[in-house]
């Protein structure tokens, strides 16, 4: 596409100022007379013109721009474009396109939009499945199942543990005894840590 169909001619350049030789800082600048005269160009055909179908007022307004070129043929103009879309278009007459059409139906953009639409509403069918919620609310009853088992197999364990104290206080000597305690004192902590391994699943 040639980009000179996209260059604007200035009605009244302001020929008495010369171009600025850079780009200035676009937070912190005060604009050039000839991009100032370039927006004022805009807005007035803007105004005067029906470019659009669209109101502005509904959208809060939109945002354009300016940028003074020069021709390859030493033409001074500037372009015109505006950000996002205007009435689910980004292409119009007079304007330079977007580099990236994000409204082309068989692009990119478009075609991942609809995969995640796709998979948006999946994800909307699956949580308000009520034989998914029946599901959780046995999975639910089944943890504090779990849990409550696993409380009163600790404080069994406790009590144990003292039963276990006071027997080895009677028989400090007696070996058969002291082995006996020691084994089900390891078998309960290998029940308790199964148990555990269980519950985190």
């Amino acid at each position: 596409m040639d980009g000179t169909a996209f260059i604007h001619s200035f009605q009244s350049p302001p020929t008495n100022t010369p171009l600025p030789s850079q780009f200035d800082c676009p937070h912190q600048f005060t604009p050039n007379v000839w991009a100032v005269e370039a927006a004022k160009q805009l807005q007035e055909r803007l105004t005067n013109e029906s470019l659009f179908n669209h109101d502005f007022h509904l959208t809060l307004g939109k945002m354009f721009g300016v940028l003074v070129v020069e021709s390859t043929l030493g033409e001074i103009g500037f372009l015109t474009a505006f950000s996002g879309k205007i009435a689910e278009r980004t292409k119009y007459e007079g304007f330079v396109p977007p580099i990236f059409d994000t409204l082309n139906p068989k692009g990119i953009f478009k075609i991942g939009e609809a995969q995640l639409n796709t998979l948006n509403a999946e994800i909307i069918a699956m949580e308000s499945n009520p034989h998914e919620k029946e599901l959780h609310t046995q999975l639910d009853l089944l943890r504090s199942e779990q849990l409550l088992s696993l409380e009163n197999m600790q404080r069994l364990i406790v009590e144990n543990k003292k039963l276990r104290d006071a027997k080895r206080q009677e028989n400090p000597t007696n070996a058969s005894v002291l082995s006996e305690i020691n084994q089900e004192s390891k078998r309960e902590q290998m029940e308790l840590k199964a148990v555990k391994k269980e519950f985190q699943k």
